[in-house]
């Protein structure tokens, strides 16, 4: 016979801390349980689960720095975790996150930054499904099959939260969604039988609306045309493009069919600094965040006259901290998004050097050491350890290191504080509110002895 599952057990918690995945709170006995859809200061009942994690059952006593959330969605989507948290708060929550990585750090903590907490999304990823979900357990045993646009709901891919609106997404996103609703575009594709037309819709914006239709191969032209007429009714309408996707994966991308109206691309702008961004390029989501962000890059560099902008992509950071130094060199493994830096940095008359390959192999063809700023900006799962072993050994003025993950800043400082290197500042931006999520900056100074 088979095991039988440990029941779970019912706990009495109050919620006082947030975590990178939620708000956790502890019990009489200083166990330490997270629980989605709390607040910080609730006292709640939930249902212990494993690895820290638990279900709330209940609000016994809810916080008094409760409010009220802006979505009929919330708690629903699996977007927001914080809609009933002030702004405040939630930014003095994630400062005390942040320190809580860093409890050896001696250094300057500067104060989170922010801008605005609602409709600052420039990119939204819409999906189409059969199954609608419904939290009711009576609404959702009588369901049927249908064609349904927006969301997936918390960690629930086959089903779809049907969206009429999004209070983070830019006002033209929120429009086309909006409009998306009325079309009644049928028929969604089925992620069992992997048959159906809809996929996904991307919607981007930036110097305009791009919108991408995502469907399976089955599309007509016909199809695609008559929802690309009814998107140029928006009033700063970019492009609409057409991907064409058969594979079991859930993503929204594909290859692209057509360009069904405009362009293919988007504009952001930095510091004065106009860049091009490919359509399925990087940008970030947040234009005022970016700026945010880009403030603090540039008080964590040093004074040099040469900025060594390793993993560039289409060459952002480095062109819009451009005018802070003589000379920038851009590294990327892309090819593709080092001719789109070249072309941005011809654009905005900038001089550099822009090299596609490893950052190990390229900084071999380039002068470093003194004079000048190494700025590390990694993927989301930071450095790869011989990456970071090889940076611990590099002379420089300094070294700035951008971290969406905080915590692959965390591991990452080990490695290279281990070498030549010490942090010394750490500089917090609000880039995406209502969300556990934060960016940091980290300073680094040549430290050669450990001094």
């Amino acid at each position: 016979m088979g095991s039988r599952r440990r029941q779970r057990k019912l706990a009495t918690i109050h919620m006082d801390r947030l975590e990178f995945k939620g708000i956790s709170g502890v019990t009489k006995t200083n166990h330490r349980w997270m629980a989605k859809g709390a607040c910080v200061g609730d006292l709640a009942e939930v249902q212990t689960g494993r690895k820290g994690k638990a279900s709330l059952v209940n609000i016994i006593e809810p916080s008094k720095q409760r409010i009220d959330e802006k979505c009929p969605h919330f708690l629903t989507c699996g977007g927001c975790q914080l809609q009933h948290t002030p702004l405040e708060l939630q930014r003095q929550l994630k400062t005390d996150m942040i320190k809580r990585l860093f409890p050896d750090f001696e250094g300057i903590f500067h104060p989170i930054r922010g801008a605005q907490g609602y409709h600052y999304r420039n990119k939204m990823e819409l999906s189409f499904g059969t199954r609608r979900f419904y939290a009711d357990p009576e609404q959702a045993s009588s369901a049927s099959d249908g064609s349904y646009l927006g969301l997936h709901p918390w960690k629930w891919y086959s089903k779809i939260v049907p969206l009429t609106e999004c209070p983070l997404s830019h006002p033209s996103i929120d429009r086309a969604i909006q409009l998306l609703g009325t079309l009644n575009l049928s028929p969604a594709w089925n992620t069992h039988s992997h048959t159906g037309v809809w996929r996904h819709i991307v919607l981007r914006h930036g110097g305009g609306l791009l919108v991408n239709l995502v469907t399976s191969s089955e599309a007509t032209i016909e199809q695609v045309e008559a929802v690309s007429t009814a998107l140029q009714g928006l009033p700063d309408l970019r492009g609409v493009l057409w991907t064409i996707n058969d594979g079991v994966a859930e993503v929204a991308t594909g290859e692209l069919k057509a360009i069904l109206f405009g362009v293919d691309t988007l504009e952001t702008t930095l510091r004065s600094k106009t860049l091009v961004v490919p359509h399925d390029g990087f940008s970030q989501v947040n234009d005022n965040g970016a700026e945010l962000l880009l403030n603090c890059i540039a008080e964590a560099t040093t004074d040099s006259t040469r900025l060594l902008d390793l993993y560039c992509g289409s060459g952002a950071l480095g062109i819009a901290l451009s005018d802070q130094f003589d000379e920038v060199i851009g590294i990327e493994y892309q090819p593709e998004a080092i001719e789109r830096a070249k072309e941005n940095a011809k654009q905005n008359n900038v001089t550099g050097t822009w090299l596609a390959g490893k950052v190990e192999d390229c900084l071999q063809q380039v002068n470093t050491g003194s004079g000048s700023t190494i700025l590390l900006d990694p993927p989301r799962e930071g450095l790869h350890p011989k990456a970071a072993q090889f940076f611990a050994k590099q002379q420089a003025d300094g070294l700035v290191y951008v971290a969406c993950n905080p915590k692959s800043l965390q591991r990452d400082r080990q490695v290279l504080e281990a070498g030549h290197w010490k942090m010394t500042e750490v500089w917090m931006v609000d880039m995406f509110p209502q969300t556990p999520h934060v960016e940091c900056v980290g300073k680094f100074v040549y430290s050669p002895h450990g001094d």
